[in-house]
């Protein structure tokens, strides 16, 4: 079985989202430090790593920087999913070789690599998706949505289980600032807690 984590959000090298996100972190320094060695703790090499966007934005140092921080990370199936922040580095990020695929959008069943889940990715939170009004009818296989962008808190995510709707962010502000494994989000929409 293969491991599959996710993050989003990343924001590396920038500095005002210290502020605008209330991160924990005493500076910029600091907090591309944590984020990288959070993903390098959860993701070991031959882990299939997704980062749904923003994975860098107005960073000291421009893409050079970026490059090598994603470079420092010790799982090699990286795929970016671009977000709104990624528009500047777009076509550095697919010519790099750094990611096993860039795209704005991905679908795929997890079921292929030993998961019950069909998985839609995108940087953007959407209200309806591939198989979303078949969640739970028949015996189907939860479809679930796997977003970053709003930079929401795990009781967003919380709010959303509760009714419902498989729709999760996997961004760094709504999970304690580390990848989130995909078995961790399927079993999030089959808890009895909510």
């Amino acid at each position: 079985m293969v491991d599959i984590w996710f993050t989003s959000d990343l924001h590396l090298g920038h500095n005002n989202v210290l502020s605008f996100q209330e991160r924990p972190f005493s500076d910029i320094d600091e907090m591309n430090r944590s984020l990288l060695a959070a993903i390098n703790k959860r993701a070991k090499t031959n882990d299939v790593l997704y980062i749904l966007g923003d994975v860098a934005y107005k960073n000291e140092g421009g893409f050079s920087a970026a490059a090598q921080m994603i470079e420092s990370l010790r799982c090699k199936k990286k795929r970016l999913v671009l977000g709104n922040h990624d528009a500047t580095y777009a076509n550095k990020w697919i010519a790099s070789g750094l990611f096993e695929t860039v795209s704005r959008m991905e679908e795929f069943p997890a079921n292929g690599f030993g998961y019950g889940a069909e998985l839609t990715l995108c940087h953007y939170p959407m209200l309806a998706w591939n198989r979303s009004r078949h969640n739970g009818k028949d015996g189907s296989l939860p479809s679930i949505m796997i977003h970053g962008h709003i930079h929401g808190r795990r009781k967003d995510n919380e709010r959303n289980a509760s009714e419902g709707v498989f729709r999760y962010d996997c961004g760094v502000d709504a999970n304690d600032y580390a990848p989130v494994h995909v078995e961790e989000i399927i079993d999030f929409f089959a808890r009895d807690d909510l």
